[in-house]
């Protein structure tokens, strides 16, 4: 096969992996997408996924994968769950079948190996789906009666007589999923406009800087801009250093100054909270009560009980507001093993082969995990197993001093 042949099967592979996406994500949270259509549609791809992967594993055999293991116990711990949600609640395990599929997007690491996908063609995927969430961010502020991405569905249950959204800071806050791509672009560019000031850099870095504030989402913005902030802890060169310090102090000033437009929500938020009726802390009590009611319920998770449903419609209680803990009441006290686990490897034990951009990106995410855990979904689980497969791209470049496909 030669080198157009293979551009031209990365090129259909990565639509097609942008369409997966897309479908996952119900077309950024389209009002009227088709859940039913969507949900069988996923099915016939991640059967096919899952045969493409058996058929072709001898490719595969004896390949060195850096990372491999991590990305098989985060499919078979949530299966465990089958077992506790079948024990504790007595209920059939075919009710987590939804979750099943949805780990199966974490395969397409192994795709990744098999069409030899390149960094940059991911960073290109990336960058197509983070300028698209953006885009919509920026275009339904000036439509509000005509918005269809991320606001209330009429079958949500969350619509507040004609509203559509939530205002924030004078802002729509639509809830758009795919926040991960963002984020690995906005880290991506600050570490490129840390080697080269130039205005290409500087204007991809502030675009996805702005599309992290207009999610207006406090924790998210607070921990991104924290990590920027150590990043110049990171950074081994002199210059790179120098130009960071420079960037963030001008940055810090702009901040101060446009502090009450910018924040005044979220300052106004934080003060009139009460942690004693904060319903994140009502929910991390309930569920911690729920993760040690027995062993099973520790070691294996609850999986998702119908029970779930009416504690979180009608307490308002959420696994997803306590992140990592809410995770560890769905699959178990492993998943938290494993993460910490993962976080050591790419933080620390492989810290000099690991790109800075990656590294800053695990550690935001991190200091996030605790509200917002970062892989809970399909289109996460895909972001998490591409995060994965370019951490093991350097790792064997460093190794056998190669060089990375482009």
């Amino acid at each position: 096969m030669d080198f157009h042949d293979v551009k031209k099967r990365n090129v259909l592979f990565l639509v097609f992996a942008f369409c997966f996406i897309v479908n996952v994500i119900e077309g950024f949270n389209y009002k009227y997408w088709d859940r039913t259509l969507s949900g069988w549609l996923n099915w016939i791809v991640c059967g096919g996924i899952v045969l493409v992967v058996c058929l072709k594993r001898n490719r595969l055999n004896g390949k060195v994968m850096p990372f491999e293991k991590y990305i098989r116990w985060m499919m078979i711990i949530p299966c465990l769950a089958l077992f506790g949600r079948m024990v504790v609640y007595e209920e059939s395990p075919w009710e987590e079948r939804h979750t099943i599929v949805a780990i199966l997007a974490y395969l397409f690491f192994y795709l990744f190996y098999l069409y030899k996908v390149s960094e940059r063609q991911i960073l290109k995927l990336f960058t197509v789906l983070a300028l698209v969430m953006l885009s919509l961010q920026i275009v339904q502020q000036f439509d509000i009666s005509g918005a269809l991405f991320g606001v209330y569905r009429p079958d949500s249950g969350l619509e507040h007589g004609s509203n559509v959204a939530e205002v924030r800071n004078g802002l729509y806050r639509f809830r758009l999923p795919g926040i991960q791509f963002v984020l690995f672009c906005m880290y991506y560019y600050w570490v490129q406009l840390l080697l080269k000031v130039s205005l290409r850099n500087m204007v991809m870095f502030g675009v996805f800087l702005m599309s992290v504030y207009l999610t207006l989402t406090r924790q998210v913005i607070v921990a991104s801009l924290f990590t920027l902030l150590v990043s110049v802890f990171f950074v081994k060169s002199g210059r790179m250093r120098m130009v960071a310090m420079v960037l963030l102090i001008i940055s810090t000033i702009v901040l101060i100054r446009n502090a009450d437009s910018l924040f005044a929500y979220f300052f106004e938020m934080t003060q009139n909270e009460d942690a004693r009726f904060n319903p994140r802390t009502i929910a991390f009590g309930f569920y911690v009560d729920k993760i040690v009611q027995s062993p099973i319920s520790f070691f294996f998770g609850n999986g998702h009980p119908y029970e779930l449903a009416r504690w979180q419609q009608v307490l308002g209680l959420y696994p997803s507001d306590i992140g990592l803990v809410g995770e560890v009441f769905h699959y178990g006290i492993f998943i938290a093993v494993l993460y910490f686990s993962l976080l050591y490897s790419l933080l620390f034990r492989y810290r000099k082969c690991i790109p800075l951009y990656i590294r800053l990106l695990v550690l935001g995410t991190a200091m996030d995990s605790i509200l917002i855990f970062p892989y809970r979904a399909s289109q996460e689980y895909f972001f998490w197993a591409a995060i994965l497969y370019i951490a093991g791209l350097h790792v064997l470049k460093n190794r056998q001093n190669i060089p990375i496909h482009n």
